[in-house]
C-alpha cells in the first residue's frame, strides 16, 4: 500500500512538471508571436525610413531648384512609388499571415493567442489603409508633376524658349 501511495505522488508530481511545462510552452508561444509581430515592425521601419529620405531629397531638390526641376522630381516620386509599393506588398503579407494564423487559433480553441493574432491583424490593416492613402497622394504629386511639365514644354515651345510670362510683359 505504502509503495502504491509513493507512485501516486510521484505520479501527482510529474503531472505538475507536465502542467508546468505546458505553461511554459504556451507563455513562449505568446512571447513568440510577439517577437514575429518585432520583426515585422522592423521591416516597416525600414521601409518608411527609405520613405522619409526620398521625401526629405524631393523637398531639399525643390527648395535648392524650385518646382520647375521636373524629370528630377519624377525620378524621385517613381523611387517613392516603388518603395510604397514594396510596403504594401509586405503589409499584405502580413496581413495575411496573421489572418491564417488568427484563423488556426480560433479553429484549435487557443483564444489567448487568437487575441492576440486578431489583434495584429488589426493593426496591420490599418497601417496597410493608412499607406494606401499615403501612396494614393503620392501618385497624385507624382502625375501632377508630369502634367506641370507637359505645360512647361508646351510654354517654352510656344514662346520659343521665353516663356510666355515674358513674351507677356515684353508686349
Amino acid at each position: 500500500m505504502e509503495d502504491l501511495q509513493n507512485d501516486l505522488d510521484e505520479l501527482m508530481q510529474q503531472m505538475e512538471d507536465v502542467e508546468g511545462l505546458i505553461d511554459s510552452i504556451d507563455k513562449a508561444y505568446l512571447d513568440t508571436i510577439d517577437d514575429i509581430m518585432d520583426q515585422f515592425d522592423k521591416q516597416i521601419e525600414d521601409y518608411e525610413l527609405i520613405g522619409d529620405l526620398i521625401e526629405h531629397d524631393i523637398d531639399l531638390l525643390s527648395l535648392l531648384y524650385g518646382d520647375r526641376n521636373y524629370d528630377a522630381m519624377d525620378r524621385y516620386y517613381s523611387t517613392l512609388r516603388d518603395n510604397n509599393l514594396k510596403q504594401l506588398d509586405s503589409l499584405r503579407q502580413q496581413r495575411d499571415f496573421w489572418k491564417e494564423q488568427w484563423d488556426a487559433a480560433v479553429a484549435r480553441g487557443d483564444s489567448e493567442a487568437a487575441k492576440k493574432f486578431e489583434e495584429h491583424y488589426k493593426e496591420t490593416i490599418n497601417n496597410l489603409n493608412s499607406l494606401i492613402e499615403e501612396s494614393a497622394q503620392n501618385l497624385q504629386d507624382k502625375y501632377l508633376n508630369a502634367i506641370d511639365s507637359i505645360f512647361d514644354a508646351l510654354d517654352k515651345k510656344i514662346s520659343n524658349g521665353l516663356g510666355t510670362d515674358y513674351l507677356s510683359t515684353s508686349w
